[in-house]
């Protein structure tokens, strides 16, 4: 079956031989909802379904990589299916399984942690399997290393792409293999496989009201430069959107509510008591599948949304939360809100009522609202955040309070705010606490502003001016310098004149070769700063060369500065880190001091590409550049 398995009524199947629901990159095949009077009669046949898992990193893959998978075909053991019966020399399909153990137990070789397991939630932790002859049908699902398929057995094999097939009976209700319900006990987390060789619709199981609205997948794709992956919480109070989604397998536009056949994931009980999730045919749909790794709420429009994203300096994606505010939500802690379960590396979440929110559902904006962000397991290096404004159209303006450098600065709630920040070996760099947002009535526009900032070239100098109005109670300004437009260091300090209108000058008589980037920061009486745009000059009479800005790259350009270098004809070649041709381009150069521009591919991978520039004389300079 390459597509779907349709049963009607009365419909009638003797299984004589196997069917297999096949599944590849581009589709997985599944079975429709089963009337009660279809019957399936297994004599020496039984269904065999397949989940094709993607290690292809270009196409939403994630070479040897976790996998939280389900089972949808019971009556096999491991050893049967994931291993393949122990087969070392098929391709294609299965895949190793390892253990502490070692060989003693039906595992492919001893690891110094298992491979395979599962989740005990009264423990809160991963537990192996004890050996690979115990039957695959854990309606909890299981956590797998899937490292490729079964020739991938060590560390240095290639990480291929495979298809784990599980062979055995499905749940029909003529059979009287109906999936049993799933007890979530309270304040728990608990891990439940889709029973099912079918899509499910999570606004289509029967839930207990105990259960929070969301639930949580796993995202190998998700990691930032760990790569380790990490999870994603899908939650009706932001239209079952991913957070913190930005990787290839979720975004944050689509809507997530559905499961695809061979996915786990996790749900959270919230109240004092049990709950339960209990499956039906009802809950299968017909909408079309993906790969595992990749009721609509009403008035979705009305709501107003504030995101928050963690990112690594080149823009990978580590983790994030959300701010949800309607009139349908409560400012207390329930089902509408989705309890953050935590990375293995660097977590932001929201921290309300002694609990961290990966989602907090809260009533509309007020005057003073403040979210409380908390911070874990953060290195020693640069981060940026990235907050993401949707319908805060209210008459507020927020402010980013940062308690390690005691500034307070404007987040837009109309556009994108970028701010980076650094972890140090100062301990109040770290602190769980270190950021908070605070919504305030925006009664009047703020009180001081800039009319306008200049940049020019002078004798071999830099004069930067600036004028600005409504300079009350402010302290003094720096004017700050850079070359890469990330990195500012301060150059001059000049005391406010505390006018209604002021002009301001500064003389920079060293500044860099090439792109010069300058920016002024202010300071109020109250602590309160406010940064100006940045303003670029190009110093035009330094030293010869060709240089590429900025280093490492913020985006798919690589920026060019030609100073001083003879006219004619220059071949520019991009290779990646194999060697391989990825860009060639010719131009011609007038002799000018000049920019030029090459544009890699937007999927390009982050990694050191090698820049060869052959010059008109035929000398070749080769410059390292950084993505």
């Amino acid at each position: 079956v390459y597509k779907t398995l349709l049963l009607n009524d009365n419909s009638k199947i003797n299984l004589n031989a196997d069917i297999t629901l096949q599944s590849s990159k581009n589709n997985t095949a599944n079975t429709s909802p089963m009337p009660a009077t279809a019957v399936i009669n297994y004599i020496s046949g039984r269904f065999i379904v397949e989940r094709y898992i993607n290690t292809d990193a270009g196409f939403g893959g994630h070479p040897k990589s976790w996998q939280f998978l389900s089972t949808p075909a019971f009556g096999e053991t491991v050893r049967n299916t994931w291993q393949e019966k122990g087969s070392k020399t098929i391709t294609n399909y299965g895949t190793w399984i390892t253990d502490p153990a070692g060989t003693s137990r039906g595992f492919d070789a001893a690891s110094l942690a298992p491979s395979m397991k599962y989740y005990n939630a009264s423990m809160n932790n991963w537990i192996g399997i004890s050996d690979t002859d115990v039957n695959l049908e854990n309606e909890k699902g299981y956590m797998i290393f899937v490292r490729g398929d079964r020739l991938a057995n060590d560390l240095n094999s290639p990480a291929t792409p495979t298809i784990l097939r599980t062979r055995g009976k499905l749940y029909s209700p003529a059979t009287g293999f109906n999936p049993p319900a799933v007890t979530v006990d309270p304040d728990r987390y608990q891990s439940i496989g889709n029973p099912y060789a079918s899509v499910i619709d999570f606004t289509k199981l029967n839930i207990s009201p105990a259960i929070d609205n969301s639930f949580f997948v796993w995202d190998p794709t998700l990691g930032g430069d760990y790569g380790v992956g990490g999870y994603q919480t899908i939650t009706a109070a932001i239209g079952f959107k991913a957070i913190p989604g930005g990787t290839s397998t979720y975004n944050t536009i689509d809507d997530y509510r559905n499961i695809q056949s061979g996915q786990a994931f996790f749900v959270h009980n919230s109240a004092a008591a049990p709950g339960s999730v209990t499956f039906s045919e009802a809950s299968k749909t017909d909408a079309g599948n993906r790969l595992v790794n990749r009721d609509m709420v009403p008035e979705l429009n009305e709501k107003q949304f504030l995101f928050a994203s963690l990112y690594t300096t080149n823009d990978k994606i580590i983790d994030g939360n959300a701010v949800a505010f309607g009139n349908q939500f409560s400012n207390k802690i329930d089902r509408d809100d989705a309890i953050k379960i935590n990375n293995s590396g660097e977590n932001i979440g929201i921290k309300r009522e002694g609990k961290i929110l990966v989602v907090e559902a809260r009533q509309p904006t007020q005057n003073t609202d403040t979210i409380f962000y908390n911070l874990m397991n953060f290195s020693k290096q640069k981060y940026r955040l990235k907050f993401v404004p949707e319908n805060m159209r209210n008459g507020h303006e927020a402010f980013l309070t940062d308690r390690h450098l005691k500034t307070e600065l404007p987040v837009s709630l109309t556009d994108t705010t970028l701010l980076e920040f650094s972890i140090t070996d100062d301990p109040s760099s770290s602190m769980a606490d270190r950021f908070f947002v605070v919504l305030k009535v925006a009664a009047t526009p703020l009180i001081f502003s800039y009319i306008s900032i200049n940049a020019f070239e002078k004798n071999n100098s830099v004069f930067v001016e600036w004028n600005v109005e409504n300079e009350n109670n402010l302290q003094h300004y720096l004017v700050e310098h850079s070359t890469d437009r990330i990195n500012f260091s301060e150059r001059s300090k000049i005391t406010a004149n505390d006018n209604l209108k002021g002009a301001y000058s500064f003389v920079d008589e060293s500044p860099a070769d090439g792109i010069n980037y300058y920016r002024i920061r202010s300071l109020e009486n109250s602590g309160k700063t406010i940064y100006s745009e940045a303003v670029e000059v190009f110093l035009k009479n330094k030293k010869s060369r060709i240089s590429v800005y900025p280093n490492p790259l913020s985006d798919e350009n690589i920026n060019l500065q030609f100073i001083g270098q003879p006219a004619g004809k220059y071949l520019l070649r991009v290779l990646n880190s194999g060697g391989q041709l990825i860009l060639s381009k010719e131009l011609d150069h007038t002799g000018e001091n000049s920019k030029q521009t090459l544009q890699l591919n937007r999927n390009a991978a982050h990694g050191i590409y090698q820049l060869e520039i052959i010059k008109p004389d035929g000398v070749k300079n080769v410059i390292m550049v950084r993505k």
